[in-house]
């Protein structure tokens, strides 16, 4: 905590600056005007798609161009560095399931927390408040009292309390609904309040009842019973709340025990798991960046690429990872960053290259179309001949979503077209068309 206090101190100083900056900034009236010119712009286009699939060749490349292409992106075949790492795992669940309590064990857990399986009695209740400060003279108090009796004595006189209650208390949560204050059990008011209100009967007016707030006329107006299961109905819950407020108690033991095991026999963490019965588990390969589930934990990556456990080869501090979850791992498996060799690749590579090939076909086809349409003639002409797509998404904006994102920058990319005329482009798309 103090450490995380300081952080925040540090924080709020440094952000100072910035705010001292970002507070004078401002812009001209010409450069919002620009601005909002440039973000509302749209431009209406169609598009013609050459599909790089119908210039795939199923021949296989030849082994120069394999070569060149891996060498050309060898960082593409590159493997990263990853390890393997066993680690003794402290948890709640696994240190709990070894716990079996007697029943009277189970008894006198349940009756100790009793008011936890099941809803304890709760009451509706209506009231009128006259406010009375705690440290009131005898004459401020004495006239509180002499109004909070008169409202007693209207409501003895048949008067409506919800009546009464709006005119005269001064409680301004209850007071507009004629005082009612709802459904509240046990720990809710006051402890003047409750009492009273707890041994009332339902349409019995308790009062006047002094409490921090002042005085108070009480009316009960509802009384749900307790409904607390039977310790045969709750025993199942019982013992797994047993089981997890014990393993609780456990698990800081063990994690004690566990770091010295590990610190006195810091090349192994064997000694550690058989003297604490604990399984000694094995993680699947994992990069600098983290692996999956348990082993995603920032902790646990720090801890594996760490020199003292990847380098020095010995066991980790016991981390605790939340959650009432403690770890204590070592590297078993480390392997370095390396490439892949081409062989192994090789069907990957001659897809790719297949790829590329097929995309720069297009692109050629893309080129002489685009220069037939300089040459006068139009995409739906162009379509016609080809088959190809023809996509007219008409006007869009910038941020739109309506067309491929790439497309949409390279249009936003052309000059304006003169009056009655177009402008015409080349993009790659990212499904690899053109």
């Amino acid at each position: 905590p103090g450490q995380f206090e300081e952080r925040v101190r540090h924080s709020l100083i440094t952000s100072q600056l910035g705010n001292a900056v970002r507070s004078t900034e401002f812009a001209t009236s010409a450069e919002l005007e620009e601005l909002v010119r440039l973000q509302r712009q749209q431009r209406s286009f169609s598009y013609l798609v050459v599909p790089s699939e119908d210039f795939r060749s199923d021949a296989a490349p030849e082994t120069a161009e394999l070569e060149a292409y891996y060498e050309d992106r060898k960082a593409r075949f590159r493997t990263p560095e990853r390890v393997k790492v066993e680690y003794i795992l402290l948890d709640i669940d696994g240190l709990g399931a070894g716990i079996e309590p007697s029943e009277e064990e189970l008894m006198a857990f349940y009756e100790a927390h009793r008011q936890e399986y099941g809803a304890p009695e709760q009451r509706a209740a209506s009231q009128i408040l006259i406010n009375l400060p705690e440290d009131a003279d005898t004459d401020t108090e004495a006239e509180a009292r002499a109004r909070i009796e008169v409202a007693l004595a209207r409501i003895r006189a048949d008067e409506d309390f919800a009546e009464v209650a709006k005119e005269v208390s001064e409680d301004p949560g209850s007071a507009p609904a004629g005082g009612d204050l709802g459904l509240f059990g046990p720990g809710a008011m006051v402890p003047e309040f409750e009492e009273a209100a707890f041994a009332a009967e339902v349409g019995e007016v308790t009062g006047p009842v002094r409490s921090p707030f002042g005085l108070h006329l009480i009316l009960v107006t509802e009384v749900q019973p307790e409904s607390i299961k039977e310790f045969s109905e709750a025993r199942e819950q019982v013992l797994a709340e047993l089981r997890k407020s014990e393993a609780e108690q456990l698990l800081y033991d063990y994690a004690e025990r566990l770091a010295d095991l590990a610190y006195e026999q810091p090349d192994s963490l064997e000694p550690a798991a058989d003297e604490l019965d604990l399984e000694l588990q094995t993680s699947d390969w994992f990069e600098r960046d983290g692996g999956e589930g348990l082993l995603a934990h920032p902790k646990i990556k720090a801890a594996a690429f760490s020199e003292e456990v990847l380098t020095a080869g010995n066991n980790s501090e016991v981390l605790d990872l939340g959650d009432n979850r403690m770890l204590a791992l070592r590297v078993r498996e480390h392997e370095l960053a390396s490439y892949k060799p081409l062989d192994e690749v090789r069907a990957e590579v001659e897809e790719l290259v297949r790829a590329e090939q097929a995309l720069e076909r297009a692109r050629e086809q893309g080129e002489q179309l685009a220069a037939r349409l300089e040459s006068g003639a139009s995409l739906e002409e162009l379509q016609a001949e080809t088959g190809y797509e023809l996509e007219q998404p008409g006007s869009l904006g910038r941020e739109a979503r309506d067309a491929p994102a790439g497309l949409v920058h390279q249009v936003f990319q052309l000059p304006r077209p003169a009056d009655a005329g177009a402008v015409y482009g080349l993009a790659d798309l990212a499904g690899g068309d053109f």
